[in-house]
């Protein structure tokens, strides 16, 4: 890249064949290449330096690149932005569980490529983490960007994602494609995607809610708790894993406790929810730098392993609604989860049964418009990277139905870039239909993508706890 910086590439117009789209309006020429520098106004990445990567850096991916250039870049060289068809096939997103894990997603920054051993069935490495890749497709004037990076969560990898095509963040790269035969019109083209309406839909009356919440109901037996594992080797927590009965079956389920060295018990315990690579990880790898802070905050943190996740996986293998009995069958599976869990909090005279709060990260943070509604133990909400799901499913776990229900206090932390959940068609009406009082509930959105990092989430967090739970001892 720093060849086609020094040929002269930001001024010629020869490689620059895309028109410039910015809020629908068409850019001139000189109007894009304005935009379009680096941090001493000169041509290059938006992280260069006049005209230059950072020093030290000449092996790592560049970054800091709108989509514009990277397609410059591809007539530059005479290769292509790959579709994402190309992409995922190259990438090997079916086997997420094996890749990701070994890739970038350690929230400390980009490194060397070649540097993890994250490789993907071709050959290629690093296609999970490090920098997303922009891709050729576009979706709604945005433009496909995969793989997910360093500050990203590790199911990015086999997610999707679009961005406005003009944005040049730190951890947006791009990686090219020879094509060996023509590629068809039809994977170039613009993809379609599912849209739900909710400002059209209005959720079921209180009789009917009754006759769905009783599907969530169980039977409260002995927990025949049992602690498997106690781990004292972090300096700031002590880690153990528990299991007790769940709420159906036959089954025993787990949970992982983080309980802080630095407090005083009883203490205020935080119910966690995670991310979708909970359904796609096969090992109990929970990612704790997500929630660490909560830990040292002189919270305890509870870690349900919910059923159809990590050592708990079973058929399902997607996160996304459907209208089917497999996927209804596991929102009640959770909440019966859940409430096992604060079961277990309430067994245990080191925890504050009076404080919980439920944390819902992405995926989880959309169950979190359900969950709360038939738990009021729990005392307050927040939902991390999340809202409402274009996708449909039965009435009887649909979110909508279960929204008005929520009366905790709650509040919603997102990205302004949030191709998962956009602002106004899903953040905004779960908020809106959330049962909290107003006074009680606040909507946060960052000048970020799907989740905000975790410098910008944790002062709101801990305020919030602070507030509704009181200060820690």
């Amino acid at each position: 890249f720093k060849q086609f910086v020094d040929a002269g590439g930001y001024a010629r117009q020869e490689f620059w064949k895309q028109d410039f789209i910015e809020n629908g309006r068409k850019l001139s020429w000189k109007e894009a290449m304005e935009k379009l520098h680096d941090t001493t106004g000169r041509p290059g990445p938006a992280t260069w330096t006049l005209s230059d990567y950072p020093e030290g850096q000449e092996d790592y991916p560049v970054s800091g690149v709108s989509w514009y250039e990277a397609a410059a870049y591809a007539e530059f060289t005479g290769k292509n932005l790959p579709t994402i068809y190309h992409w995922n096939h190259a990438a090997g997103t079916w086997a997420v569980a094996s890749i990701a894990p070994l890739s970038n997603f350690t929230g400390q920054g980009a490194v060397k490529v070649g540097t993890t051993s994250g490789m993907s069935p071709y050959g290629t490495y690093q296609m999970a983490g490090n920098v997303k890749e922009w891709c050729w497709n576009e979706k709604q004037g945005k433009r496909y960007i995969l793989g997910g990076a360093w500050n990203e969560p590790r199911y990015m990898f086999n997610d999707q994602d679009a961005q406005d095509p003009f944005r040049r963040s730190p951890t947006y790269g791009f990686r090219l494609a020879k094509y060996t035969s023509e590629t068809s019109p039809r994977a170039l083209g613009t993809v379609a995607e599912p849209f739900r309406d909710y400002s059209k839909e209005t959720p079921v009356g209180d009789q009917v809610f009754q006759i769905y919440k009783s599907l969530y109901a169980y039977d409260n037996r002995p927990l025949e708790a049992a602690v498997d594992l106690v781990d004292e080797s972090s300096g700031s927590y002590r880690k153990q894993r528990v299991t007790f009965t769940a709420g159906y079956g036959n089954e025993r389920m787990a949970a992982y406790l983080f309980l802080p060295k630095d407090g005083v018990p009883p203490y205020q315990t935080v119910a966690y929810f995670p991310g979708s690579d909970a359904v796609d990880e096969r090992t109990d790898d929970l990612q704790l730098w997500r929630f660490r802070f909560l830990v040292k905050s002189g919270r305890a943190v509870v870690y349900p392993i919910y059923k159809g996740t990590y050592t708990r996986g079973d058929e399902l293998n997607s996160a996304i609604p459907s209208p089917t009995s497999l996927y209804r069958d596991h929102v009640i599976f959770w909440s019966k989860d859940l409430g096992r869990t604060i079961d277990y909090i309430k067994s245990r005279s080191d925890l504050d049964h009076d404080n919980i709060a439920y944390v819902g990260f992405s995926w989880g943070a959309a169950p979190g418009a359900i969950l709360p509604a038939l738990e009021p133990r729990i005392k307050t909400v927040i939902l991390v990277g999340g809202g409402f799901h274009f996708q449909k499913t039965l009435p009887e776990a649909d979110a909508i139905n279960f929204a008005p229900r929520v009366k905790q206090p709650a509040l919603m932390i997102n990205g302004r870039y949030d191709n998962f959940f956009p602002v106004e068609s899903l953040q905004e009406p779960m908020f809106r239909l959330l049962g909290t009082s107003p006074k009680d509930k606040r909507h946060v959105v960052f000048d970020s993508g799907h989740v905000p990092p975790n410098e910008l989430l944790m002062k709101e967090m801990l305020e919030w706890l602070d507030h509704y739970l009181g200060p820690v001892k």
